[in-house]
């Protein structure tokens, strides 16, 4: 026929349910929705596992549901500012506790927009964290964004890393593009969390001033 179907309450803000909990849906057409989605259960996709925003926090800790239930992660980060400027914007792995000792073997290469200045600052095989970004300005007007992804880090038999891209304005106004990846040489046990933070030589308050942050994991 040429009529609609349409399945409401005769009051407002009632749910409406269709099908049971061990029953199958489909839509054979498109569907359009004019309100929020909210979609729970599994399916192909990234799923969202824990979203944090920060605000004046020494760390950042993303530690929800990582584990063997999906074999990549990915950590989403924005709006990121630490609490003093010219800081490094960098991160340790969970395995038990989070390392900090110079085990880290990391690469962190940025390229600085208008000039293509190179910059590799980052860059170490004996360091005590994995560097994101270098030398980050914290004005109103300055922000991190990252994306970082993580191979099934629940295996045993390997070394554990991770790696992805910022970008984020330096203490000298320009746009940089940064792209990073290390891996703890220290042990294979699995990464059970990763830890974000800003740093500065001789600086013990430096805090992560704002900064949303998501965990992801993809499904199988």
């Amino acid at each position: 026929g040429t009529g609609a179907l349409k399945i409401a309450t005769e009051d407002s803000g009632k749910a409406v349910s269709i099908g049971h909990t061990t029953s199958e849906t489909t839509v054979n057409d498109n569907l359009t929705v004019t309100g929020n989605l909210s979609v729970t259960g599994t399916g192909p996709g990234w799923v969202l596992l824990q979203s944090t925003t920060a605000s004046d926090v020494a760390t950042v800790d993303m530690e929800t549901g990582i584990d063997s239930t999906y074999d990549v992660y990915m950590i989403v980060g924005h709006d990121i500012r630490g609490s003093m400027d010219n800081a490094a914007f960098s991160s340790r792995f969970k395995i038990s506790t989070y390392k900090s000792d110079a085990y880290y073997s990391m690469t962190c290469n940025a390229v600085k927009a208008g000039t293509g200045t190179f910059s590799n600052t980052g860059t170490a095989n004996d360091g005590d964290k994995l560097r994101l970004a270098d030398a980050v300005g914290n004005a109103s007007t300055e922000c991190t964004d990252f994306v970082m992804y993580l191979h099934e880090p629940h295996g045993s038999g390997q070394h554990k890393g991770a790696y992805g891209h910022a970008r984020f304005t330096g203490t000298d106004g320009y746009h940089w593009s940064s792209f990073f990846g290390g891996t703890y040489i220290n042990s294979t046990a699995a990464v059970t969390g990763v830890q974000f933070f800003f740093d500065l030589a001789n600086a013990e308050s430096e805090t992560v001033a704002a900064g949303v942050f998501a965990l992801y994991g993809l499904s199988k």
